[in-house]
């Protein structure tokens, strides 16, 4: 309801001659608060503002992003009481990596044998979040390609690109791979 409508005490009931503008009313409740909490206010929205434009578009900034999703996700995700029975996690633990002569990238002839192993006990589906971008030894390269070839049910494997800091020949090495 439009206040200047009807006469009474009040605002409305001053001739608007004498009455102040809108914009000095809101300025006046601006000018009311305690002066700390104006300069915070102030302080904050421009510190805020700077930070939105000094980072606008950088990677850091992405980083974060994506590993702050990543905890809201786990975080706000419901709770199951139990875990489904029809999924099992195989994990590569520090004690496994022990067992070969280097850690990293991971002994595909290894991955190729526990992909042949969960094939012959009937499982599935596989997902491997192992992020294949570059070539190792070319006998355990192509043993982890047959494995996945030969596996029956679905597999999804880890995949990046640029925008994950690939570079294009690691690129194009993950393309062909999953290919």
């Amino acid at each position: 309801m439009d206040q200047d409508a009807g006469p009474g005490p009040g605002p409305s009931a001053q001739p608007a001659a004498q009455r102040p503008p809108r914009r000095a009313l809101r300025l006046n409740a601006f000018r009311k608060l305690p002066p700390r909490l104006s300069a915070g206010v102030i302080l904050v929205t421009i510190v805020s503002l700077l930070t939105i434009f000094a980072f606008r578009d950088r990677e850091t900034l992405r980083h974060l992003e994506a590993g702050a999703n990543d905890v809201l996700r786990v975080i706000l995700s419901p709770l199951s009481e139990a875990q489904d029975k029809r999924i099992t996690v195989l994990r590569i633990t520090e004690d496994t990596l022990a067992l070969f002569p280097y850690r990293s990238p991971v002994n595909r002839e290894f991955l190729a044998t526990i992909i042949g192993r969960l094939d012959q006990a009937g499982v599935k589906a596989i997902g491997v979040d192992i992020l294949f971008d570059q070539a190792t030894e070319p006998q355990k390269d192509q043993a982890l390609i047959d494995a996945l070839q030969a596996f029956r049910g679905p597999k999804v494997v880890a995949w990046a690109d640029a925008r994950a800091g690939l570079r294009p020949k690691q690129e194009k090495w993950l393309n062909d791979f999953v290919a």
